[in-house]
């Protein structure tokens, strides 16, 4: 099975739909670990001296997503750029801040069946190996993200519409199965619909429909 790496690929509008040239980035060596946080926020009311009272709902929070990747010049992992452009190139993608909106992009982070639409909250750098002269050749990053959801996703995301959606480099079927009819599974029947002979490494600019599926 051949190795796909998580791609992080930085868009300039809330919808998700204007990539800026240059703002992707692939991380070396896949996650670990991904931690994936959903909180509901609820209102007791409680008066000091007085019972307590049942939560009552308020709202769903935005859901988070962390992990750690590595960043790595010591020739052991294969790399393009030694580790300050690698950091330049991460912080393009999801730090920088957008010459017309004066705020940061929006990021989607997609890996195998996982696909996050969101901005990131935190970058953390930890520099664990120097080279004689000071040069970083290792560093462990954390990052977290915040989600972000556009005003019409419950419309796109129902199951029962037919969608058909022009890949970008980054995108997976399996993905957009999870997203659409929460089962990753699908992948192989979209792409039979699709007639493709696979569902994995779908060149971009390809345009694929996920028709309403139900199997019986």
């Amino acid at each position: 099975m051949e190795l796909e790496k998580m791609q992080i690929i930085g868009y300039t509008d809330a919808e998700f739909s204007t990539q800026e040239r240059g703002r992707q980035f692939e991380v070396q060596i896949n996650p670990a670990t991904i931690k994936i946080k959903k909180d509901i926020k609820y209102d007791t009311d409680n008066t000091p001296g007085e019972e307590k009272k049942s939560a009552k709902y308020k709202y769903h929070q935005p859901s988070s997503l962390s992990f750690n990747i590595t960043l790595d010049d010591t020739g052991v992992v294969p790399g393009k750029m030694p580790i300050d452009g690698m950091i330049k190139a991460l912080e393009k993608t999801l730090y920088k801040i957008n010459a017309e909106s004066h705020e940061p992009g929006y990021a989607k982070v997609a890996w195998g069946s996982l696909i996050f639409h969101g901005r990131v909250s935190s970058l953390s750098y930890d520099h664990t190996l120097f080279a004689p002269n000071g040069t970083p050749l290792r560093v462990e990053i954390s990052l977290s993200f915040t989600e972000h959801s556009a005003k019409d996703t419950a419309i796109k995301n129902s199951p029962d519409i037919s969608r058909i959606i022009t890949f970008k480099a980054g995108d997976s079927i399996a993905a957009f199965c999870n997203e659409i009819y929460g089962d990753a599974s699908y992948s192989s029947d979209v792409a039979q619909f699709n007639n493709l002979q696979t569902f994995r490494n779908v060149e971009p600019g390809t345009k694929i429909m996920f028709p309403p599926l139900v199997r019986i």
